[in-house]
């Protein structure tokens, strides 16, 4: 357990992206939009978070305790892993935004996702 000098450690810096992806994935390979519904908060959510991280304005988050999901290595900052993931995860997320009707909201990550590609 946690004692009061402690903190708990941040999740892996590739999870929300690949929750991300793994949700386009799954519209992608079956058309099930009542699937993509039933978990779009999560996704907002996800991405959210994700753009909350752009501590710099480069378009990429950052994380202090980088950690991955399968890795026994931490980084701190922007790695070109998770960076890789991210991009790709915003990308499925506009293309998701755009299948259930919220062409703002892509419309309005666009600039993101250059700035994105370019920091990358």
């Amino acid at each position: 357990g946690l004692n009061g000098s402690q903190t708990p450690l941040e999740k892996p810096a590739d999870t929300d992206p690949k929750f991300i992806l793994m949700a386009y994935r799954n519209f992608a390979m079956t058309g099930r939009r009542v699937q993509l519904e039933h978990v779009w908060p999560a996704v907002q959510t996800a991405m959210k978070a994700l753009l909350a991280r752009d501590e710099n304005g480069d378009g990429l988050p950052e994380w202090a305790d980088g950690r991955m999901t399968f890795e026994d290595w931490t980084f701190s900052g922007s790695a070109a892993y998770p960076a890789g993931l991210y991009i790709a995860a915003l990308r499925a997320y506009m293309l998701m935004c755009r299948t259930l009707g919220q062409k703002a909201e892509a419309k309005a990550l666009e600039p993101t996702l250059i700035k994105a590609l370019d920091a990358f």
